[in-house]
């Protein structure tokens, strides 16, 4: 999550504190609760990674054609514990995106974190185009939605820029 090897995330530790007064990184509280409940499923989920970094590992380790042939570069040298391994697991795995925590909707939705203009209610100068924005998961591949998502804010803030 953050590319520290100490667990560190100055960023998240930040959004947890509500630096700048949005707590959660939202004026929302819905997408406090759903990142916050992101962020414990991805701890959970790191858990296989770093079996299966520890299995590779000690495998390269233990067979003799192979034990020299490679430098070890990732996950680091210092990473060797297996309490290391599963921290180092939680800080880098990247199979899963905080989804659906900004969602688009009216002034007047509780739900709702940005306008239809990706822009985030109550905030000046700040959009958002990622796949936060969805309401619910757009199917399996949630790369397209966010392309097409992409291409909708191209064209509002060209269209914006062309006004003012």
């Amino acid at each position: 999550m953050n590319g520290t090897y100490d667990g560190e995330d100055s960023c998240f530790n930040q959004w947890q504190a509500g630096i700048g007064g949005l707590k959660g990184g939202s004026i929302r509280p819905t997408a406090s609760r759903s990142a916050s409940s992101w962020a414990s499923a991805a701890r959970r989920t790191c858990r296989p990674y770093a079996r299966a970094w520890n299995t590779a590992l000690r495998r390269l380790r233990t067979s003799p054609p192979l034990e020299s042939a490679f430098e070890r570069i990732w996950p680091p040298k210092q990473v060797s514990s297996e309490a290391k391994m599963k921290q180092f697991a939680e800080d880098e795995a990247r199979g899963h995106h905080a989804s659906c925590i900004a969602p688009i909707g009216a002034d007047d939705n509780p739900q709702a974190v940005l306008d239809s203009n990706f822009k985030v209610h109550g905030v000046d100068g700040l959009r958002v185009v990622s796949a936060s924005i969805f309401p619910k998961i757009p199917g399996f591949y949630v790369v397209l939605g966010i392309y097409m998502a992409s291409k909708k804010a191209t064209d509002v803030i060209f269209a914006e820029a062309q006004v003012a």
